[in-house]
């Protein structure tokens, strides 16, 4: 139940997997730490009341449970990209580290990462964008509509490159199902 969307998740376990922790327990918190945490709970029980709330948080927690260990039983641990698995550590005691010197340190670390992560970022973004941009709502609504058996299905494939923060998901939501899309 953490407050941190997939911007901060992503960091999180890359730290967690280069210290070592095994790939399913990162993965579980990386799926679940930016669809699961108290602020998403409690706009969603003020927007679809508490039994949606609480199914949402129960699934969210199961996925994030089955995904964690069906990636630790197919062994894709040499799938991590290098930097990743074995990152860096200061090489110094850190008794002797000044608040400058961990500055510094932690600054190289964060400008080494965004060179690596941003250009992902950027086309998820871009991606993201255009869709928002020039697919019109009315034809969203007309495939994920009450007539469509498949509108679920088709919901979950359309939301996967338009992943935001569960806080801008949520008035979507919101907005698609006053709209008719069930």
């Amino acid at each position: 139940m953490t407050p941190f969307c997939s911007c901060s998740s992503i960091p999180l376990f890359m730290g967690f997997t280069s210290a070592g922790l095994p790939l399913g327990v990162t993965f579980s918190f990386l799926i679940s730490s930016p669809m699961v945490d108290l602020g998403s709970l409690l706009l969603l029980m003020s927007i679809f009341g508490w039994k949606i709330a609480v199914l949402y948080v129960l699934f969210g927690l199961v996925v994030a449970v089955v995904g964690g260990t069906l990636i630790e039983k197919m062994g894709l641990e040499n799938q991590v990209e290098d930097f990743i698995r074995h990152g860096s550590a200061i090489q110094a005691d850190e008794a002797s580290l000044t608040r400058r010197d961990r500055l510094s340190y932690a600054f190289g670390q964060m400008t080494a990462t965004a060179k690596k992560v941003f250009p992902y970022v950027v086309a998820g973004v871009g991606l993201g964008a255009i869709i928002h941009n020039w697919i019109p709502t009315s034809f969203i609504v007309q495939l994920l509509g009450d007539g469509n058996p498949f509108g679920v299905l088709l919901a979950t494939v359309a939301g996967v490159p338009m992943y935001a923060a569960i806080f801008g998901t949520i008035p979507i939501a919101e907005a698609l199902l006053q709209k008719g899309a069930l």
